[in-house]
């Protein structure tokens, strides 16, 4: 097995698309997730938005987020303006990467992995931290272990503070203010085929939302 870089994301500044024939079965498969919230399907319906046409996702949902700058203040309509660390840098590139990504495969829900990632928003919701380690030194490899056996990659995503399953996604995708863009790599990464998503509110930061990502799993 082999490990990923488990960043973290808690920018709050941002955080019409149709799917094509590939993406509809999964779609179905999404709204059987019982166990998901209706706030978690639709996040993962939004990443798998991006995964089947990356390219168009990024001229109909990204490009258009370019007007709403003023320098480095990002003008999210309805919202306080936000100063971002990068301002426009971040987006552009993002859709530069996804205009020439190829569509990849679409992710599949997994009831252990949001199982795993609940256990972390449980957690923080207690204790006001922010983070993949937990209270008592768990990170997201021990977190998933409890629950079963993954194959291939193995990544976590967090967001902090955005209320809306597109900002959550789309916060992601950009990745401001993280050189690495880990996030991004992870959601346009061919080698994850899974996911579990659990949110939950926040004490200092409003909503919480944790991605647990990987090529396969198996529940104990």
């Amino acid at each position: 097995m082999s490990q990923r870089i488990f960043p973290i994301f808690f920018l709050f500044y941002i955080s019409l698309f149709a799917f094509n024939a590939e993406a509809q079965p999964n779609n179905q498969l999404i709204q059987r997730a019982d166990y998901l919230s209706a706030f978690e399907k639709q996040v993962l319906i939004e990443l798998n938005k991006v995964r089947a046409n990356p390219a168009k996702y990024a001229e109909e949902n990204l490009e258009p987020l370019l007007k709403a700058f003023d320098g480095r203040l990002f003008i999210w309509p309805g919202t306080i303006p936000i100063k971002t660390h990068e301002g426009k840098k971040a987006l552009i590139e993002c859709i530069r990467v996804m205009k020439k990504q190829k569509p990849l495969p679409l992710l599949s829900p997994s009831e252990g992995l949001s199982k795993a990632a609940n256990i972390l928003v449980k957690e923080q919701q207690q204790t006001s931290a922010i983070g993949h380690t937990g209270r008592r030194g768990s990170n997201p490899q021990t977190r998933v272990e409890q629950l079963g056996d993954w194959k291939g990659k193995l990544a976590e995503n967090i967001t902090y503070g955005n209320n809306s399953p597109f900002r959550v996604v789309v916060n992601l995708l950009i990745d401001d203010g993280v050189p690495s863009r880990n996030h991004r790599e992870n959601i346009l990464d061919t080698a994850f085929r899974t996911i579990g998503i659990a949110a939950g509110d926040h004490p200092k930061y409003t909503k919480m939302c944790v991605m647990e990502m990987a090529g396969g799993f198996q529940s104990k």
